[in-house]
């Protein structure tokens, strides 16, 4: 009797149709354990975070000259060097042009970009970046001597401890929100749905009195600022009525305009399954469509955050 396939009897190997399906069932079994497509996270830099006027500033080294303080600003674009530190290590224009855009709208100076040979932050480093130029000086100085923006935040999943005054950038492969889950921490967390856009801007939806708004996470910013144009259409607020029951405060935004800012209290705002009761939240003119507004450092500037780029989350360690 015949128990074998003719190649098999004959003693030929088997055809690439049968190495297809071995190769098939040991990805299978791999699968089942858990070892085929692995989530991996490996810590590719860390370096310290500095209060500075109710923000935060990171070190940041171009050509091997000494650390600047470069403000960490996930809601800037593009990472820029003030034109005073550009000018101090004689950065070279690139022909690139182009300008700062405030969050109120305003358009800054046309600037050419710079192009930094070498450029280290965290321990990490990036060869020949071409660097935008922050014109801007406030009572004659620099308000930072530079930015760290998402086109270079983004290539890494990114933790900002900021109790414990600590940046770190992590290679993460291979995790997902379902079959292969990030787990930043063993100690308690909250998960918050992370949307990123092309340019790497990211938002979370935030709740305010049970009306949801879609706000850009901005560390460059030190409070929380909802558009007037959300104010009426999402928040359905009478704009005259929110004038006059508030005391007017002026802000300068990136660009070194001035923009009027009004306050309203929520008896609750919702960020993922956190919640926080009687805030105040800032209104103002803000032009940053697609979103509702900016969510800022009163937020999360007092806890440790770690910013999936790679899975789409944002995961904030619950307080004790």
């Amino acid at each position: 009797m015949r128990t074998s396939t003719a190649g098999a009897a004959r003693g030929r190997r088997p055809g690439w149709r049968g190495c297809a399906r071995r190769l098939a069932g040991a990805a299978a079994w791999l699968a089942g354990l858990g070892l085929a497509d692995a989530c991996t996270v490996e810590l590719a830099g860390q370096a310290p975070l500095t209060k500075s006027r109710a923000l935060y500033e990171t070190p940041v080294s171009i050509n091997g000259q000494a650390p600047l303080p470069f403000l960490i600003d996930t809601g800037a674009v593009h990472t820029k060097i003030h034109a005073v530190a550009s000018s101090q290590l004689g950065l070279k224009g690139n022909g690139r042009r182009g300008r700062c855009i405030g969050t109120d709208g305003s358009l800054g100076r046309i600037t050419e970009d710079v192009t930094a040979p070498r450029i280290e932050f965290g321990g990490v480093v990036r060869f020949r970046k071409s660097l935008a130029v922050d014109p801007v000086l406030v009572d004659g100085s620099p308000l930072s001597m530079g930015t760290l923006g998402a086109d270079l935040l983004s290539g890494f999943d990114v933790e900002l401890d900021f109790p414990a005054g600590q940046l770190r950038l992590y290679r993460v492969e291979g995790c997902d929100q379902s079959d292969h889950p990030l787990r930043p921490w063993t100690s308690p967390y909250n998960t918050v749905p992370l949307k990123r856009s092309s340019k790497g801007l990211v938002s979370v939806p935030v709740v305010m009195d049970t009306k949801t708004l879609e706000l850009a996470l901005d560390t460059g910013s030190n409070r929380t600022t909802v558009s007037m144009k959300a104010a009426v259409e999402k928040l359905e607020l009478d704009l005259e009525q929110l004038k006059a029951q508030s005391t007017p405060k002026r802000s300068m935004s990136s660009t070194g305009t001035q923009a009027m800012n009004y306050a309203k209290r929520f008896g609750r705002v919702d960020i993922g399954r956190s919640s926080y009761g009687n805030v105040q939240i800032s209104f103002s003119e803000l032009q940053v469509a697609p979103y509702d507004g900016l969510l800022g450092l009163d937020f999360l500037g007092n806890r440790r955050i770690w910013l999936s780029y790679a899975t789409g989350q944002l995961f904030v360690a619950s307080t004790k």
